[in-house]
């Protein structure tokens, strides 16, 4: 299966891919252990961009807009009860600011988005109960700056 995305999307999850091995490298090097968030990006965040880029024609007619929803997304959703609308960006632990749209990939909603698709249905556990959205729209409108990582502080 193909899809276009733009040529500054694929840049900017080529540079992912980059930052992300490279903060795992510097952790072996120092022989110390990935923790939670980085053995998820290495280990299953990685593989999925990669097949994402290897699925990907790099083309500027398509926008902003990715096929799923990765680090650095934004992410539009319906509720699936109340029809209300919310705006999610996907971030890392280091980026994330309290103020705003933010939410971790590693928070329950992001994992819920994480890797999906417009039009899937995602659903996720929260203190008022089970939440189930319709994802809207996807559109990867930053870069992610992954050297600010709390595990690579230490290196």
């Amino acid at each position: 299966m193909s899809f276009l995305i733009s040529h500054e999307n694929c840049r900017r999850l080529h540079e992912q891919i980059t930052a992300i091995t490279a903060c795992a490298t510097a952790l072996e090097k120092e022989n110390k252990r990935l923790d939670e968030e980085l053995s998820y990006l290495t280990g299953v965040y990685l593989p999925q961009i990669k097949k994402l880029l290897a699925e990907a024609e790099c083309d500027d007619a398509h926008g902003m807009a990715v096929p799923q929803a990765v680090i650095g997304s934004d992410v539009n959703v319906t509720d699936m009860d109340t029809d209300e609308e919310f705006h999610f960006r996907i971030v890392s632990s280091a980026t994330f600011e309290l103020e705003g749209d933010d939410v971790t990939f590693s928070s329950p909603i992001g994992k819920a988005l994480m890797m999906r698709k417009v039009g899937d249905i995602v659903e996720f556990n929260a203190p008022i109960g089970t939440i189930r959205y319709k994802i809207v729209s996807i559109t990867l409108n930053s870069d992610i700056d992954f050297t600010n990582h709390k595990s690579v502080q230490t290196v």
